[in-house]
């Protein structure tokens, strides 16, 4: 007895001038009764209007065997192969459309899953789409997205939605993407966000606008081992995010780790390769970056920008030659913890990525600053950091003398406020990168002057320099113009209190001295005070 049907025993002709609409459809609902396969044997098969195939198998025989949708009067009439019910799959053919403009609806994607359960997308080639190349919405459960080739859509190249679940994305080759290459999307207005969903071991290549990978609202995400290159847009590789435009959830419990990530984001935009941003009041928690190797970064490396930030980890990253910072964080971002980030393969250890170019097997024992791990494998000393550090400035050593704290905010367009803290005319530590924006709070930088942080260690009278002076060290703007803004808020001493004032703004380019002997602090005895 046979097990399918062909398209072509209820009149399909796979001429390229045929319209076989009603033809197609009928072999899916035969097969529906019957639980029979329908087969698409190699040829081109037009049809004008949707396809719905409900619990039902469509197989073709591989690339050649091609359903293209044709005469659509717009870009939101019917073009898409709709799939529904328990158990149906579309797999080994082409899908293909004569799409020139971007769509909005369901209707105007070419695989439209809906509420399905238990099914299979795989070996499909998409071409064009006035839509998503890949919908995924209502609720939809249990479901592959694997093996597919979606290129030049004019949406999302996949997007999954409206509360669906426990799916997995794996081994797709997706470029070209109109929007985002694959995505994670979760409006409130659907009542509950998507969730357990697996992005694994794929290829998002030259997006036209979007970023290769979001997670905009969602909860229980693993992206790993894909390969991310190139975004033309100038936006993000991975982004997970929480965005106001679109009412979306927060982002809970995501893990982003072994991804090769190479030249994306951008200045135009402000993206980093990798971006955490929280554009509503909902939070972004519980978030993995780990072992991921950057490349190339046009702008950061990793940014966090938002104050609904929280429980962020980055571990053992690889960020080799960004364009500006290797990680920044904006704004009053919570917990988070910095580790094993490096500058240069040679020092990294981190396993990232289905990429013949990244280095592979092992873990760094320490952060440490670019380029600075030598190539015997001894740790490195501690010099200028990869990353800022939020709390404590790296650079001083941990001594018993005079504490100094300065509270620090910038303006950043191309580039971080830079500055370095001169005890006496001496630097203390390393220079500070400032990332944190004026009007959004401010970074605090600790130093230690203990013994040994100058030199002689003689800081005079009462454990204080004579004089300590906050010195603009960087404008990295590079135009005629002033363009980057420090200001110093605050500064304490052993926990005195000074307000520089009007003192601590610095608006020009080159360097300025904030000296504390110019508003009453020499000989200020902290103890006294």
């Amino acid at each position: 007895m046979a097990t399918q049907v062909s398209i072509t025993d209820f009149g399909a002709r796979g001429d390229g001038r045929t319209d076989n609409k009603v033809a197609i459809q009928k072999a899916l609902d035969h097969a529906k009764t019957t639980g029979k396969t329908v087969y698409v044997p190699e040829g081109t098969f037009l049809h004008k209007g949707m396809l719905h195939a409900d619990g039902v198998d469509l197989v073709g025989a591989g690339a050649k065997s091609v359903l293209k949708a044709v005469g659509a009067s717009s870009s939101f009439d019917d073009q898409t192969v709709r799939l529904s019910g328990s158990g149906g799959s579309i797999r080994n053919l082409t899908l293909d459309s004569d799409a020139t403009s971007r769509g909005y609806t369901g209707d105007s994607t070419k695989i439209w899953v809906t509420g399905a359960r238990d099914w299979v997308i795989d070996h499909v080639t998409i071409n064009n789409s006035f839509g998503a190349g890949i919908l995924v919405g209502y609720g939809a459960s249990d479901g592959r997205i694997s093996n597919n080739t979606v290129r030049s859509t004019n949406a999302d190249s996949i997007h999954i939605s409206q509360a669906s679940h426990d799916i997995v994305v794996s081994g797709n080759r997706v470029s070209g993407g109109g929007d985002d290459g694959i995505a994670v999307v979760s409006y409130m207005r659907n009542g509950a966000p998507v969730r357990d969903i697996t992005i694994t071991g794929n290829t998002v290549t030259d997006n036209l606008w979007g970023r290769n990978i979001s997670v905009v609202g969602g909860e229980d995400v693993t992206i790993r081992d894909n390969h991310v290159e190139g975004n033309k847009a100038g936006r993000a590789g991975i982004y997970l995010a929480s965005e106001p435009a679109y009412d979306t959830f927060g982002v809970r419990n995501v893990t982003v780790e072994k991804n090769h990530v190479e030249n994306v984001g951008g200045w135009n935009t402000g993206q980093g390769a990798i971006t955490l941003f929280s554009g509503t009041g909902r939070m972004l928690e519980d978030i993995v970056i780990r072992g991921n190797g950057i490349v190339d970064a046009v702008k950061d490396g990793i940014l966090l920008r938002g104050r609904a930030i929280d429980d962020v980890r980055l571990e053992n990253n690889l960020i080799e030659s960004p364009g500006n910072k290797p990680v920044v964080i904006l704004d009053r971002v919570g917990d988070v913890v910095q580790s094993g980030t490096v500058g240069s393969r040679g020092a990294w250890k981190g396993e990232a990525g289905p990429s013949a170019g990244s280095p592979q097997n092992s873990s760094p024992q320490n952060s440490r600053p670019l380029d600075s791990s030598p190539a015997d494998g001894k740790p490195a000393p501690d010099t200028d950091p990869a990353v800022p550090a939020r709390d404590k400035a790296p650079g001083p050593a941990d001594g018993g003398g005079t504490t100094v704290k300065v509270y620090a905010a910038g303006n950043s367009y191309r580039g971080d406020a830079e500055f370095r803290l001169l005890a006496d005319g001496q630097q203390v530590g390393a220079v500070q990168d400032v990332t944190t924006q004026r009007g959004t709070g401010w970074q605090v930088f600790t130093f230690d002057l203990g013994d040994g942080d100058l030199g002689d260690g003689d800081l005079g009278d009462g454990g204080l320099p004579d004089r300590l002076s906050i010195q603009y060290a960087n404008d990295l703007y590079g135009g005629p113009g002033k363009d980057r803004n420090l200001e110093i808020d605050r500064i304490e001493i052993d926990g005195t209190v000074i307000d520089p004032g009007k003192a601590g703004r610095m608006f020009c380019n080159g360097i300025l001295h904030v000296d504390l002997d110019s508003i009453g602090l020499v000989g200020v005895d902290a103890a006294a005070a």
